[in-house]
C-alpha cells in the first residue's frame, strides 16, 4: 500500500486499523463544507477540490467495506450553509450549535441503520 496518495493513505489507515483490531467497525466522516476553500480556492496545490476528496472517501467505502457519511453535502453543503451561516462563524469550524447539528444527524443515521 502506497501512502503517498490520498487514496493510498486511506487504504493504509483502514488496513492498519483492521490488523490491530480485527473486529473494529470503521466510520469515516467526510470533511465539512468550507466557505473560503469552496468559493475562493476550489482546488488545492495539487489540483484537487475538497469535494473530490470527499467523493474519494465515499467511493472507497464500498471497496474497503467501511461506513462513510457525507458531511460535506448533508450537513454543511453550500445549500445548507447559506441557511445555517451561524453554525460555522468563521466558515470552517462549527460552533456549539453546529456540533449539536452534526451529532443529531449522526445519531439519526445510526437509529435508521438499526
Amino acid at each position: 500500500v502506497e501512502a503517498d496518495t490520498f487514496c493510498g493513505s486511506v487504504r493504509l489507515a483502514v488496513e492498519t486499523l483492521r490488523e490491530q483490531n480485527p473486529d473494529i467497525q470503521i466510520l469515516f466522516l467526510t470533511p465539512i463544507f468550507r466557505s473560503n476553500w469552496s468559493k475562493l480556492n476550489p482546488e488545492n496545490g495539487v489540483g484537487f477540490s475538497l469535494r473530490e476528496y470527499c467523493q474519494a472517501i465515499l467511493d472507497m467505502s464500498e471497496e474497503l467495506e467501511y461506513r462513510a457519511v457525507n458531511m460535506y453535502d448533508d450537513i454543511f453543503g453550500w445549500d445548507n450553509y447559506i441557511a445555517g451561516e451561524g453554525l460555522t462563524p468563521d466558515g470552517l469550524h462549527p460552533n456549539g450549535m453546529g456540533h449539536r447539528m452534526m451529532a443529531m444527524y449522526l445519531l439519526d443515521l445510526d437509529a435508521q441503520s438499526e
